[in-house]
């Protein structure tokens, strides 16, 4: 699994980079599914290769997927599982949380993501 570069909403790039790199941490912290690099992933960052293919440039089963947008306090996370070999979305999910406790927002996309992963046997 992989999470991609989350897009940037205008004005937003710091939160995108903080929410991904947040919630990959916190998944490989919790052991709760297998987190490619982030050295590996950001090669693509931006590039217009379709999903299956840099899936399987990864070796990645699945990708995360995500945006976030930020309303004053407030920072709204969505986040998309997408099947690698398929690009079907098999899961979206909203979160949202304040800017001044973004941690615990990333622990709520974390396990949210794991429990989604081990259900459909991603890991």
């Amino acid at each position: 699994m992989r999470l991609l570069h989350f897009g940037d909403a205008p004005g937003v790039a710091d939160e995108c980079w903080i929410a991904g790199g947040y919630a990959a941490s916190a998944l490989a912290r919790i052991n709760a599914v297998n987190v490619i690099s982030s050295t590996s992933a950001l090669q693509f960052a931006g590039t217009p290769r379709p999903l299956t293919e840099i899936a399987s440039a990864l070796n990645a089963r699945a990708v995360v997927e995500g945006s976030v947008v930020t309303d004053g306090p407030i920072v709204r996370v969505r986040t998309r599982i997408v099947d690698g070999s398929t690009d079907f979305k098999s899961a979206v999910r909203d979160f949202e949380g304040r800017r001044d406790d973004i941690e615990a927002l990333q622990r709520q996309i974390a396990i949210a993501l794991s429990a989604t992963f081990q259900a459909r046997n991603l890991r």
